[in-house]
């Protein structure tokens, strides 16, 4: 909640015409700027420095620094060798001290009401929605000023007319700080929460890179037996392919009675190796499949890997926000939000985890689907293929058995 000096100045600043900018709050007037522009209307003839805009410090010490020395100036002219020394500067400047800029304020207040232009300034006040009570009592207590400095812990008349509502304010700054304190111990658990989620799914990524790494060592030996396999039946299919043209030599010289019967055995050798050719070219396909399976297997490992990565930096940054809550000078609402971004970080990679689990097995699927359709096409283009053979086949029988027929003849007449 916000102290009647707060509110006040705040006010009292607003209703200013011509300034660089509205003041939001008190803190923005601890670089010396607003607090220029104000003096600078009040007595133009001591405010003729250059004011440094910026978020330098060093800028900010400069503006409070050349306020002080116009203060004194117009004061001293005033006849009230007023000195700014009890002021500190720099923890107006370096930690936004509201209590020393309020003492800057109630001089800049009594200077308004002390100028030549008083008149319009008194008016000023008075017509303030709010906060004009404290504002003439800054503009009396530099009026009733002695010439003498402060002392440096000596308290201004405007704090002693806080002092009732001082009481009030630690009691609700205690409720609240309870309150934080219950959302905090709160949010701990849920981050405690949401570690141990983390913990969890640390533990089924690490149950599925042992699964992935017992799967790639069986695809390495899978592909090793199969490639000694592929050698040894292109081997037998080169010896088949020889074979089957010995027989085809054999059949083309063989001119016996027993011709149709031989050609009989020869046929269903033929259909033999042609099974056996067939189902050579099935186990090669196969090898192939596995390899090409062995390839998205490794893809998705290689998906799982930045997953971890991912969920390590997610775990990283938990850390970070946990030891960002060991300060009390959070508020409830930025816990909530970070909580809120963790998890949704949480889901999101858990999600992803699913996806990636269903991916595979959807492509694993897939890949079953159109392992079988490409088995079923490759037995009936072979058979088609085989049926062209045969036919091929019977037809050069045909005209063999007809040239044979017509030797005959003309052989008896």
């Amino acid at each position: 909640m916000a102290s009647a000096f707060e509110t006040s100045t705040t006010i009292y600043v607003n209703s200013f015409a011509g300034l660089s900018s509205t003041c939001g709050s008190v803190e923005e007037l601890c670089d010396g700027v607003l607090l220029s522009e104000i003096f600078a209307q009040i007595s133009p003839q001591h405010c003729s420095y250059t004011i440094l805009a910026g978020d330098s410090l060093a800028a900010h010490r400069t503006n409070l620094t050349q306020l002080v020395h116009s203060i004194e100036d117009f004061f001293a002219s005033m006849d009230k060798p007023f000195t700014l020394d009890h002021v500190d500067l720099d923890a107006i400047s370096r930690d936004h001290d509201l209590g020393e800029l309020e003492k800057m304020v109630e001089f800049i207040v009594g200077a308004c009401v002390m100028c030549a232009d008083k008149q319009k300034f008194v008016q000023q006040i008075m017509g303030m929605s709010d906060g004009k009570g404290l504002m003439m009592q800054y503009a009396q207590a530099i009026m009733q000023r002695e010439a003498a400095p402060p002392r440096q812990d000596e308290p201004s008349i405007a704090q002693a007319a806080q002092d009732a509502a001082t009481e009030e304010e630690c009691v609700v700054l205690k409720k609240r700080v309870s309150a934080l304190e219950s959302d905090l111990e709160l949010s701990r658990d849920r981050v405690g929460g949401c570690n141990r989620e983390l913990e969890e799914q640390r533990m089924a990524m690490s149950q599925v890179e042992q699964e992935n790494e017992a799967l790639r060592k069986q695809l390495e030996e899978q592909r090793a037996t199969l490639t000694k396999e592929n050698d040894s039946l292109m081997e037998q299919v080169k010896e088949k392919d020889d074979e089957l043209h010995d027989l085809m030599s054999k059949r083309r010289d063989d001119n016996d009675g027993g011709h149709k019967q031989k050609v009989v055995r020869l046929e269903n050798q033929m259909e033999k190796m042609v099974d056996e050719n067939d189902i050579l070219k099935s186990k090669v396909k196969e090898l192939s499949k596995a390899k090409e399976r062995e390839e998205k297997l490794r893809a998705k490992l290689e998906e799982m890997n930045t997953l971890k990565k991912s969920m390590q930096d997610t775990d990283k940054l938990s850390v970070e926000r946990l030891e960002a809550l060991n300060g009390v000078e959070f508020e409830r609402d930025d816990l909530k939000r970070q909580l809120a971004s963790l998890t949704k970080e949480v889901e999101r990679y858990r999600n992803e985890s699913v996806d990636a689990m269903k991916q595979l097995h959807e492509a694993n699927s897939a890949r079953e689907v159109a392992e079988e359709e490409l088995v079923k096409m490759d037995d009936f283009k072979q058979k088609m293929e085989d049926a062209v053979e045969r036919a091929k086949y019977f037809e050069e029988q045909l005209e063999e058995a007809n040239e044979a027929a017509e030797t005959v003849v003309v052989g008896g007449g």
